[in-house]
Formats: structure tokens, sequence, C-alpha cells
């Protein structure tokens, strides 16, 4: 029972590590419709973004927790606003095509910003000690990456289910052209969205850095 209790515990670990990884393309493609297949590449860049931060900083994670997902928002926001939107009547083709190639000339900018080898990032002071549980020392980071992933998932689902702005969305998403017609600028909803998405991804890049380490193609 101890092998299975830790091997529980590990996998919802790592299952909540993906989770907060791609709540980001999750929330643009189901709520927009928007497929962005270069989300990987913003989860990369809010991982290097961090490491920067890190080595330039004192190794300083909660700062860079705090900035890389701002960074890699704003990246999202002119992809989207540039990019992406001219797409919007085109379908799932254009913007498969669009975003696939952009996530190829990403990982060459990467490359060539951060070079090729292996990076890791430290964990925090506070959360690098580690507890036993099923008679096993787990990583206190670990089970904080759980506790992020479920607090996480909750107020996504707040959001969307009950609250107003959850509402506009939804509505936007079924029927963009009443909801324009009752004064809501949809575009600007679904734009504060993409942005989110690209937050999520930074955040997701951050969260997962300490664990999974950079390294290339690591956005595929």
């Amino acid at each position: 029972m101890d092998i299975i209790g830790a091997q529980l515990v590990n996998s919802i670990s790592y299952g909540l590590l993906l989770f907060v990884i791609t709540c980001g393309l999750s929330l643009v493609f189901g709520i927009l419709g928007v497929l962005n297949l270069a989300h990987g590449s913003l989860y990369m860049i809010g991982a290097y973004v961090s490491y920067s931060i890190t080595v330039h900083s004192g190794q300083n994670f909660w700062l860079a927790l705090i900035i890389a997902p701002l960074a890699v928002a704003v990246c999202s926001l002119i992809i989207e606003m540039i990019l992406l939107r001219p797409t919007y009547q085109l379908g799932h083709l254009s913007q498969v095509l669009l975003t696939f190639g952009l996530a190829y000339v990403i990982h060459d900018m990467t490359a060539a910003i951060w070079g090729s080898d292996v990076l890791s990032i430290p964990l925090p002071q506070s959360l690098s000690g580690t507890v036993t549980l099923f008679n096993q020392a787990f990583p206190v980071y670990r089970l904080a990456v759980i506790a992020i992933g479920l607090i996480l998932a909750g107020l996504l689902w707040f959001i969307q289910e009950k609250t107003r702005w959850g509402a506009i969305i939804r509505a936007g998403l079924s029927d963009k052209e009443m909801i324009c017609a009752l004064g809501v600028n949809i575009q600007l909803v679904f734009t504060v969205v993409f942005f989110i998405g690209g937050y999520l991804a930074g955040f997701g890049g951050v969260i997962a850095a300490p664990i999974l380490g950079l390294y290339p193609s690591m956005e595929f």
C-alpha cells in the first residue's frame, strides 16, 4: 500500500504539473476556438526568461515567477493581435499552419539566445525540503505543485461558471453577433483571454522549470 500511495502522489503531482503547463492552451482553444500550436513555445519562453531572471537576481525564484509570466503574456498578446487575429475567419487549418511555423521560428530564436545546453533552475529555498508520506520522502515543491494546480483549476472554473466575465466569454463563443449587439466589445474580451492564456503558459514554464529542466525542443 505504501508503494501504491507513493506512486499515486507522484502521478497526481506530474498530472497537475502538465495541467498547469497546458491550461492556457485549453482556455484559448476551449473558449475562443483558436488552435495555437505555439503554446508550447510560450511555455518554453517562460522557462528560459525565468532562468535568466534567476541567474541575474541571485537565484530569486519568486521574482522570476512574477516577471516571466507577464513577459510571455505580452508576447502572446503581440502574436494574437498581429498574426492570429486575421486567421479567425479562415478556420483552424490556417491557425495550425501559422502557429506550427511560428513554433519553429521561436525554437531557433531561443537556441540563438540561450544556446542548446540543458539548463536548470534551483528550487526556491522555502520549498526545497522534503516531507514523509507513505514511508517515503517527497519534495515539498512537488506537493506545492499539486496545491497550485488544484487552486488554479478551481479559480478558472469559478471565473468561467460563476462570474459575469465568464458568462460574457461563453456567450461570445456561442453567438458573437448577439453579444456585440448588446454592447460588449467581444474582440477586446477575446484578446484579454488570449493574454491570460499566454500568462498561464509562462506561469507553467516557471513552475515546471525546476522539475523538468530547460532543453532544446522542450516546447514540443
